[in-house]
């Protein structure tokens, strides 16, 4: 009966042993998986920062692009118009021009 009892105390401390061993395991496993989360959270998190800004960035230089657009063709309808009214005053030169030597042709 003593070699028994030793012999099934001897299995259960074996068992028990291996139970701990499998517990510290298990531990170490989800202390290591709970710092992979942190990791990867902290790093979704940074992404996601970034992200905002990059999306915010982008709108400001939309608005930005937009605003030079406009500038630009504020620009090119003033060019237009100045170019238009020199090519008048050219012709309006030119014409007084004519108008002049043909006087003083006349006056010959």
């Amino acid at each position: 009966y003593c070699l028994v009892y030793s012999s099934q105390a001897s299995e259960l401390r074996q068992q028990l042993e291996d139970s701990g061993r499998s517990a510290r395991d298990l531990e170490q496993e989800r202390a290591s998986l709970m710092h992979q989360l942190q990791l990867a959270i902290a790093r979704a998190d940074s992404e996601a920062i970034a992200r905002s800004i990059a999306e915010e960035t982008v709108g400001e230089l939309e608005k930005e692009k937009t605003m030079k657009e406009l500038e630009m063709r504020d620009a090119l309808a003033s060019h237009r118009s100045e170019l238009a009214a020199r090519d008048a005053l050219v012709q309006n030169l030119r014409d007084r021009d004519h108008e002049m030597c043909a006087t003083v042709d006349l006056q010959r």
